[in-house]
C-alpha cells in the first residue's frame, strides 16, 4: 500500500479483503479485545449458532416465502387444510399439527425453532401444485436442497467426508436462492404489468443469516459438531420456567418463588445422585432389572418401568 500509493479504500485494497468479507476498519469489537490482550481476529470468537441462522433464519425464511407465495395466488385455506392433514411421525420427529398451527403457519406467529423445523419438512407436499410452474420448478429443489444441509449440518459426528459434502451442498443452494429471486423480480414485473394493485412477494436471501451459511464448515473444523455450541440447551430452559411459573401465585415476587423452586429441584437432583452413587445400589439395578446384556437380541425389556428398555 505504501509503496505504490494505494487508497485504504482503494479497489486494490478490496480485492484482497473481499473474499473474506473483511473490510479496511477497525471494528469496536476488535479494539475493546484488543485490552484483554486479543489481537486476533475478534469474530473468531462467535460461532455459528446453528438454531438461530438455520431453524430462525434461513428455514424461516424460505417457509415464510412460500406460504406467502401461497396467499399470493389464493391457496391460503388450502395450505391450512393440508398441514391439518398431515399425521405425526416418530417420536419427536414431526408432531401433529393442532387446529390453531396451520392458522398459524398462514399468519407466521408463535412458531419455536422445532415448528419452523417441521414446516419445513412438510412443505413440498404443501405446496405442490400451487405456484406458477417457473417458480415452483425452483422452490421445490430449493426446500429439498435446504432439507440436506439441515440433515448434514445437524450430524452429532463430522468427517471430512460429511464437511465436504455440506460444502458443496449449501454452494448449491445458494445458486437455486439466487436463480428464485431472479425469476421471482421477473415474473413480479409481468405481473405489475396486467395487475398493478398486487405485489409478489419476493424472496430476500441478502441477509446476514443466510451469509452465515457459508461459515458452517469453518465452525465445524474449528470447534466440531454445530451441536456442542448451540444456544438450543439454553433456549430449552424457557420451558422449565414456565412450569415452575404455573405452581406460584403470580404476583410481584414470583421471581422469588421461582428461585425456590429452582433451589428445592437442585436440592433433589443432588440427593438422588448421591443415592444412585452407591455400588451396591447400581449393582441391584442392573441385575435385577436387565441382567447380561445379549447380542443376539436387538433389545430387552425390563421390569422397571424407569428403565422400559436396554438398546
Amino acid at each position: 500500500m505504501f509503496e505504490n500509493g494505494d487508497a485504504v479504500g482503494g479497489a486494490y485494497v478490496k480485492g484482497i479483503l473481499k473474499p473474506f468479507s473483511s473490510k479496511p476498519i477497525l471494528s469496536p469489537s476488535t479494539e475493546e479485545f484488543q485490552q484483554f490482550g486479543i489481537k486476533r481476529n475478534a469474530f473468531a470468537l462467535f460461532p455459528n449458532d446453528i438454531m438461530h441462522e438455520l431453524n430462525l433464519g434461513v428455514a424461516k425464511n424460505l417457509v415464510t416465502y412460500a406460504i406467502e407465495m401461497a396467499q399470493f395466488y389464493g391457496h391460503t385455506s388450502k395450505v391450512d387444510r393440508r398441514f391439518a392433514q398431515i399425521a405425526s411421525f416418530g417420536r419427536n420427529d414431526i408432531r401433529a399439527f393442532p387446529q390453531q398451527v396451520p392458522q398459524q403457519a398462514s399468519g407466521l406467529k408463535k412458531l419455536t425453532a422445532h415448528d419452523w423445523e417441521c414446516l419445513l419438512k412438510c412443505l413440498i407436499p404443501v405446496i405442490e401444485g400451487l405456484f406458477n410452474p417457473s417458480i415452483e420448478k425452483i422452490i421445490i429443489p430449493l426446500i429439498l436442497k435446504l432439507s440436506i444441509v439441515y440433515n448434514l449440518a445437524y450430524l452429532d459426528q463430522q468427517t471430512e467426508r460429511t464437511i465436504r459434502l455440506l460444502d458443496r451442498e449449501i454452494g448449491e443452494f445458494s445458486r437455486l436462492a439466487l436463480s428464485l429471486s431472479k425469476q421471482a423480480h421477473s415474473l413480479s414485473d409481468s405481473t405489475r404489468l396486467t395487475s398493478p394493485d398486487k405485489n409478489m412477494p419476493m424472496y430476500a436471501y441478502a441477509t446476514p443469516k443466510f451469509h452465515m451459511l457459508g461459515h458452517l464448515t469453518a465452525s465445524i473444523r474449528r470447534l466440531g459438531p454445530l451441536d456442542n455450541f448451540t444456544t438450543a440447551f439454553g433456549e430449552s430452559e424457557h420451558r422449565r420456567l414456565k412450569r415452575l411459573y404455573n405452581v406460584t401465585n403470580k404476583t410481584r415476587s414470583g421471581t422469588q418463588q421461582l428461585g425456590l423452586r429452582v433451589q428445592e429441584q437442585r436440592a433433589i437432583v443432588q440427593q438422588h445422585r448421591m443415592i444412585h452413587a452407591m455400588s451396591n445400589v447400581q449393582e441391584d439395578l442392573q441385575r435385577d432389572n436387565l441382567g447380561d446384556p445379549s447380542y443376539e437380541q436387538a433389545f430387552q425389556l425390563a421390569m422397571d418401568k424407569r428403565q422400559p428398555e436396554y438398546c
